[in-house]
């Protein structure tokens, strides 16, 4: 690697360069298990589609909410994030077996953090979309100040999509 890099996103990158096929991250389901695992190219170009779709949605400098359960697309949300210049803001999805325990506080976490958007999986916004209304932050009629939060599933992103990425204008600080 040249040079020392200056943000996370430069260090990703720079390791999908030199080491692409080595494994960044290996997801033990149970501590246990292995699950899954990204390279560090397989992990740079699918934050880059992530990133692409937060910048088309004009998210630079904004609340992202990352509604995922542990696993690698958590960490593909993440890196997108950082890669869109976007502040990650990570709650566990609202168990439906306890919602009366686990919705409160998702809503909670919504409103304190105003977030624009919500990414998930499809499985988790299908689920979502029957928990709370399209365009409400909770059920409570609280709003993030554009008046809705948009949600997204991200696992349908593909190749395609990371190809509008555009380098965030982030710093080391």
């Amino acid at each position: 690697i040249l040079g020392t890099p200056l943000t996370l996103v430069d260090l990703l990158q720079a390791r999908a360069a030199h080491q692409p096929d080595s494994i960044a991250y290996i997801f033990l389901e149970n501590g246990e298990t292995e699950a899954g695992a990204l390279t560090y190219r397989q992990l740079a170009h699918k934050a880059r589609a992530v990133a692409a779709y937060l910048q088309r949605l004009g998210a630079a400098g904004e609340r992202v909410l990352l509604v995922y359960p542990p696993g690698l697309d958590y960490l593909v949300a993440f890196w997108g994030c950082l890669f869109a210049g976007s502040v990650a803001v990570p709650v566990y999805p609202p168990d439906p077996a306890r919602l009366n325990r686990t919705l409160p506080r998702f809503e909670s976490i919504v409103r304190a953090a105003q977030p624009k958007i919500a990414l998930t999986t499809s499985g988790i916004l299908a689920l979502a979309s029957k928990l709370i209304p399209p365009g409400a932050a909770s059920s409570k009629g609280d709003r993030t100040p554009s008046g809705k939060l948009h949600w997204a599933a991200t696992d349908p992103l593909g190749e395609a999509d990371a190809e509008g990425w555009q380098f965030p204008s982030s710093t080391p600080e």
